[in-house]
């Protein structure tokens, strides 16, 4: 359920409040959404500085999208395809195509999605020999990948809990998304340390992996170093 105000009671801990009513209290917080959904989320003065808020808003996020599709036998050729604006790559253990969209075309819907199949068609029949016959793609659900049989995608940029893809440092902010601060024994991110020891940032635009930006590996360092953290700091109460 999407959060849309946090504040604070009396006695210090926070109150989240989210779309459907539901008021949840807690003594520590941890944000682990993008930044991109900040700016739906009302923060009562004084949970997180202006500046850092308005530097957390800041952070640019990919426009990706992507359409698996199934294939019954593995073509011989499975060399990637570029294009402008679309990508495809075929693994050869699961047999899935995937095609890669990037730009205006990951901007597709529901009722959009067959479109932007349709456009990259014509480049994968060329490149992949074994292409299955056209069945209109399904916009994926919250559903496990084996419960769909043929093309499925989902573009993250119109997912309104996402509003993009992986984090990226954009023009002029080399310096505010690589500034690292230890505290504790552990390193953060500047910009993403934790607040007055009961407010915590976790995901992948928090991780300390400078080499791995964007990945699953970042959001797992920085799930695991922010568990430390808490359990570190329920050791000094």
């Amino acid at each position: 359920m999407p959060l849309t105000k946090v504040s604070k009671n009396n006695n210090g801990a926070f109150q989240l409040t989210f779309q459907n009513g539901t008021e949840i209290e807690t003594a520590i917080l941890v944000l682990a959404i993008p930044c991109s959904a900040y700016e739906s989320i009302n923060f009562e003065d004084g949970i997180i500085p202006d500046q850092k808020l308005e530097a957390i808003q800041k952070v640019q996020y990919g426009a990706n999208a992507k359409i698996i599709v199934p294939f019954a036998t593995a073509p011989a050729a499975t060399t990637g395809l570029v294009g402008d604006e679309i990508i495809s790559f075929f693994d050869q253990a699961q047999q899935l195509l995937t095609v890669y969209y990037t730009g205006t075309t990951s901007l597709f819907s529901p009722q959009t999605i067959a479109n932007s199949y349709n456009q990259a068609r014509p480049m994968i029949e060329r490149g992949f020999e074994n292409y299955p016959s056209f069945t209109p793609p399904i916009y994926a659900k919250d559903e496990a990948g084996l419960s769909y049989d043929g093309p499925v995608g989902y573009s993250w940029p119109n997912d309104p809990y996402a509003k993009g893809t992986y984090s990226y440092i954009a023009k002029g902010q080399e310096n505010v998304l690589t500034a690292t601060v230890e505290e504790n024994d552990e390193v953060f991110k500047t910009l993403f340390a934790p607040l007055h020891q009961n407010l915590y940032f976790a995901g992948e635009h928090t991780s300390i992996l400078f080499d791995v930006p964007g990945t699953m590996e970042a959001a797992c360092e920085s799930g695991e170093r922010i568990a430390r953290a808490i359990l570190q700091r329920l050791k000094m109460l």
